[in-house]
């Protein structure tokens, strides 16, 4: 097949999404959905443009026209800084974890619990569905350890996922 006649409609650039039934309002730590959704509205419409600019982009290259660099923006040469939460400044001590098993997510988030100084948790949803942290944030995740025969959960905590 030519390349000018390529469909390239499932390469690259596509924006996430959240997963089915979230719910920003409930699913986000106390005041992080007030925290994005100011940077949400102001940069998601620039957010889309870019991405429609790459896949026309894409596009010309596949039909073999290369694309140039762009100048530079106002983003690299300009002076700019955001606030951030009183919760998140205490970034020393993050760690970092798959999603993809409750009983790392649960030991994970309360390793946050135990130690003050390690408050900030990630968690990799790259390659799943992060309901485990969805459940987390709501309280409702646990898995059974069969070492201590007992169910196992998250409990309040300051931890910040």
């Amino acid at each position: 097949m030519a390349s000018s006649t390529m469909d390239t409609s499932h390469v690259g650039f596509r924006l996430n999404t959240p997963p089915s039934g979230f719910n920003p309002r409930r699913d986000l730590a106390p005041g992080l959905f007030e925290f994005l959704q100011p940077l949400h509205k102001r940069f998601t419409p620039g957010q889309h443009e870019l991405v429609a600019k790459r896949q026309r982009a894409l596009k010309a290259s596949l039909a073999g026209s290369k694309p140039n660099h762009l100048p530079p923006s106002n983003a690299t040469t300009s002076e700019w800084s955001i606030t951030v939460p009183d919760w998140y400044v205490d970034q020393h001590n993050q760690m970092t974890g798959p999603a993809d098993e409750a009983e790392l997510v649960v030991k994970d988030a309360e390793l946050g619990r135990a130690r003050s100084h390690a408050r900030p948790r990630r968690f990799d949803c790259e390659r799943v569905e992060p309901s485990n942290i969805l459940k987390a944030l709501r309280g409702d995740l646990s898995y059974y350890d069969q070492k201590r025969q007992k169910q196992v959960s998250i409990n309040p905590s300051p931890t910040v996922i």
